[in-house]
Order: structure tokens, then C-alpha cells, then sequence
């Protein structure tokens, strides 16, 4: 029992020093992705603008997913970076379109499996949309295979 308390005991120090040598560098949120907007520019973007519903207006913003809250056809998710915290809203009948934005996002950093899971997920809500069976006969593709000329022809 004892030793268990002193294993714990190390991680979390060990973590914590990990932590220390992260906030040192100045990067809390370590990721191979790099968009162009932070929360902050987000909120002042909106305020300047006054966007309240962004239809037109898109963000690629980085940093974590606090908390998301399901509900029904609405859902709403808060997400924070180092410059400050945000909350926004979905739809789920705008789901299909934001399931092609993320596998867009996967497919740009070669995450090819869930990118095309992603665009899969954006067909079954809208099986009309011609751009998600492209991206996947286009990754296909890439990776060489014949499942390509399926997608292009469902194109």
C-alpha cells in the first residue's frame, strides 16, 4: 500500500515538472496544427463585427475542449486556448458540414483513417453532399487505392 502512495506520489511530480517546463516555453497547448485565430481574436472579431450568427464568418480556432453539452438537436461546447475561453453553439442539421470540416482538418494532418470516418459521418446526415465522397476518393487515392473510383463515381 505503501509503495503505491510513493508511485503515485512520483507521477504526479513527474507531471508537474513536465507542466513547469511547458508553461516555461511559453506553450501550454502543444499541437502539430497551426491555425490562424485564437479565442481572444475570436471575441473581438465577433464584438467588432457583431457576429452573432457566424453563417458567413469562419474561425479556425486551436486549444482545448472543456466541456460539451448535448442536447437534442442543440449542442454547445467550450473551448479555451491561452488567450482566453469560448462558447459556441451547433445545430445538428449544420452537423454534416462541420463533420467535412473536421475531416478536412484530419485529412491536413494526415490522420487519413479518421479523416475518413469524419467525411463518412458528413454523407449519413447529408448524402448529397459531392465534396465528402471526393475528399475520400481523393485519400484513397493517395494511398493508392481502388476504392477511389468508388467514391468518384458516388461523386
Amino acid at each position: 500500500m505503501d509503495e503505491k502512495i510513493n508511485d503515485s506520489h512520483r507521477l504526479i511530480l513527474e507531471r508537474r515538472k513536465k507542466l513547469k517546463i511547458l508553461k516555461d516555453n511559453g506553450n501550454n497547448y502543444l499541437n502539430s496544427y497551426s491555425g490562424k485565430d485564437n479565442c481572444l481574436d475570436i471575441i473581438k472579431t465577433s464584438e467588432k463585427d457583431k457576429v452573432i450568427d457566424n453563417q458567413e464568418k469562419k474561425f479556425t480556432a486551436m486549444g482545448r475542449m472543456m466541456s460539451k453539452r448535448i442536447m437534442g438537436r442543440s449542442s454547445f461546447a467550450n473551448v479555451k486556448d491561452n488567450t482566453g475561453n469560448i462558447q459556441f453553439y451547433i445545430d445538428k442539421k449544420n452537423f454534416s458540414e462541420a463533420w467535412f470540416n473536421y475531416g478536412s482538418v484530419q485529412k491536413e494532418l494526415n490522420q487519413n483513417d479518421a479523416a475518413i470516418k469524419s467525411f463518412e459521418k458528413s454523407i449519413e446526415i447529408k448524402p448529397d453532399l459531392i465534396e465528402a465522397y471526393n475528399e475520400i476518393g481523393n485519400i484513397y487515392s493517395q494511398l493508392g487505392s481502388n476504392k477511389a473510383i468508388d467514391y468518384y463515381e458516388k461523386a
